[in-house]
């Protein structure tokens, strides 16, 4: 069980005080203020401290964001140059690309003209080719009709036919 036990102090207010205690209690007093006085000088002392500390940090804290501003200033003026650098070199690339588009289109255009001379020179070549080998065929035909007749000539001598 628990319980709570109260102190019982005894009651002695009914007794008088002595003689010298007041005198004392005047001194007490005397050295209490002069130790408040003392606390109240350093709470001042304290205070003013923190008053120049706090001065200092917000002059610390302006000091740095003045910096920051300058440093996003520094950036933003980087961010512009890179854009203004990335849309000049777009242009130049751009503009590469399209001399190197025409120079590829000419080589395309030369070489399609040149292919079809090629072409034209092979379609010729295969007809005087065709139109020899239409003038050999009837040149061998002839010359198989002229050996054929040779030969029955020789042997028509042969058997004395002739």
């Amino acid at each position: 069980m628990r319980t709570a036990l109260a102190q019982k102090y005894p009651e002695s207010e009914s007794t008088d005080m002595a003689q010298n205690e007041n005198t004392e209690l005047a001194t007490q007093v005397a050295e209490l203020r002069a130790d408040v006085r003392h606390v109240q000088a350093d709470v001042t002392d304290v205070k003013a401290d923190l008053r120049s500390w706090t001065q200092r940090m917000e002059a610390g804290f302006e000091k740095v964001d003045r910096r920051f501003e300058r440093v996003e200033l520094k950036i933003d003026d980087v961010d512009k140059k890179s854009e203004e650098r990335s849309e000049r070199l777009d242009k130049k690339s751009e503009e590469r690309f399209e001399r190197l588009d025409k120079k590829i289109d000419d080589l395309d255009k030369k070489s399609e003209a040149k292919f079809e001379r090629l072409d034209r020179t092979v379609q010729e070549v295969r007809l005087d080719i065709k139109e020899s080998l239409g003038s050999t065929k009837l040149w061998a035909i002839g010359l198989y009709v002229a050996l054929a007749g040779t030969l029955l000539y020789v042997i028509a001598r042969a058997a004395k036919w002739i």
